[in-house]
């Protein structure tokens, strides 16, 4: 499969397949008993605000902002600060001018970092997955062993917002595939991948046990993914990682290239 050039329209296909991702993990947050977080969707024009109460910046995030809708930052401030003032929002090369920069330091915006998006095709990958290392797909039953690895993987409280109710509620979307890594026969690992309607696959989130780093468990995840995107007929896959880091190291040991950098900014004082 020939690699696509990259064009305006693949990298509004790419960013709403990371949307999609977000929004589908969000939504399986607000699925559980009695929405404890109140997760809410707002739109504002063609931007889209995910908020969410008593959770960090990472799951608050504005997507889609672009210039038309620069008239409603005053109402995008209000709702956040109404919600969860610690939010955050990623623009895209295509949508960031001078302008938009301008107004949102204006509103007291800054940016603070980047993030990187990358793709591929399927038929890119060539990796080989080491004899000692196992990949399956997370069966419904396994909900709370997927939900104990993505939380000792990375290294957060088991009370977060994700748990074993959010997950069992992906693994009822046919569109999510969740996947376990083992070594030796032991759950070491874990990754995620949604397909999208127009061909996309798009590879969420990823971990490994911090005792079992660096033994070929995300190379081998990324190859099963790659073999099951090309298998369920996507036409690209997709991903997004920090710039350098070692998850952005494996995609391009993958297949993958970089498709944009996004700049993250959110608000002084929050």
């Amino acid at each position: 499969m020939q690699m696509p050039i990259l064009s305006t329209e693949l990298v509004h296909r790419i960013e709403v397949s990371d949307f999609e991702v977000m929004s589908g993990r969000m939504k399986a947050v607000a699925n559980r008993s009695g929405n404890p977080f109140d997760v809410m969707f707002t739109e504002f024009g063609e931007a889209t605000a995910i908020s969410a109460k008593n959770l960090p910046r990472d799951f608050n995030k504005l997507w889609g902002l672009g210039p038309r809708d620069l008239c409603r930052l005053d109402e995008i401030v209000h709702h956040y600060d109404s919600r969860n003032p610690d939010f955050a929002l990623d623009l895209i090369p295509s949508q960031f001018d001078e302008t938009t920069a301008l107004a949102l330091r204006e509103k007291g915006f800054f940016q603070y970092g980047f993030h990187t998006a990358l793709y591929g095709v399927p038929s890119l990958a060539h990796t080989l997955m080491p004899v000692s290392v196992q990949v399956s797909k997370c069966k419904p039953d396994q909900a709370r062993l997927f939900a104990e690895l993505f939380h000792r993987s990375l290294e957060l409280p088991p009370d977060i917002a994700e748990n074993e109710e959010s997950f069992y509620f992906l693994l009822q979307d046919p569109r999510w595939w969740l996947y376990i890594g083992y070594l030796d026969e032991v759950p070491v690992a874990f990754s995620m991948m949604f397909r999208g309607d127009d061909g996309i696959a798009c590879f969420g989130m990823a971990g490994t046990l911090p005792g079992y780093r660096g033994r070929g468990l995300q190379s081998a995840m990324l190859a099963a993914r790659m073999e099951d995107a090309k298998k369920a007929g996507c036409q690209i896959v997709t991903a997004q990682a920090e710039y350098g880091s070692t998850s952005f190291r494996n995609l391009l040991k993958a297949g993958f290239y970089v498709a944009y950098t996004k700049a993250v900014w959110r608000r002084f004082n929050h």
